[in-house]
């Protein structure tokens, strides 16, 4: 077994940082050929089905926490809305949270993210008040409330 945030892509041991440089290469819109360059030269080189292999993962998560926002508030999103993941996964759902400012206060381009982890599916409206507790002293920092955030869901991952 391995470690939490680690996870075994194509027969091959993928950290937490090289999960999260994937994450941010294709963020950026970066090919798998540069993601897999850039990760040799910072040392933490991947085999290239590795790099794909969790690309593919990353944009399944996405897509499938788009489905998060037309769920209703009392409902809990099945199973089906969750990305099955290779990474040891503490908890048995992960869902990643983001708070997009509306009031124009933080810079548009920098949601806050909270992490919310469970071993039970949540409702979402349990879900975005586990989320806003942990932001909570970040969006007290800039004098803001909840109602200036549009919530939006980045990453939905279950473990199998």
């Amino acid at each position: 077994m391995l470690a939490a945030g680690f996870g075994r892509f194509a027969g091959v041991v993928v950290t937490p940082l090289q999960h999260q440089f994937i994450r941010a290469g294709l963020g950026r819109g970066m090919s798998a050929n540069v993601m897999q360059l850039e990760l040799r030269r910072a040392d933490i080189g991947l085999r290239r089905q590795a790099v794909l292999d969790v690309a593919r993962e990353i944009r399944g998560a996405k897509e499938r926490a788009g489905g998060f926002g037309s769920v209703r508030q009392a409902f809990k999103p099945g199973a089906s809305l969750y990305e099955p993941t290779k990474i040891e996964l503490r908890r048995k759902y992960r869902v990643e949270v983001l708070f997009k400012d509306a009031s124009g206060t933080l810079p548009q381009d920098r949601p806050i993210v909270s992490v919310v982890s469970s071993d039970e599916l949540l409702t979402r409206q349990q879900i975005e008040d586990a989320a806003y507790e942990i932001a909570k002293p970040l969006i007290q920092k800039y004098e803001l409330d909840r109602a200036d955030f549009k919530v939006g869901f980045a990453l939905a991952y279950r473990r199998d």
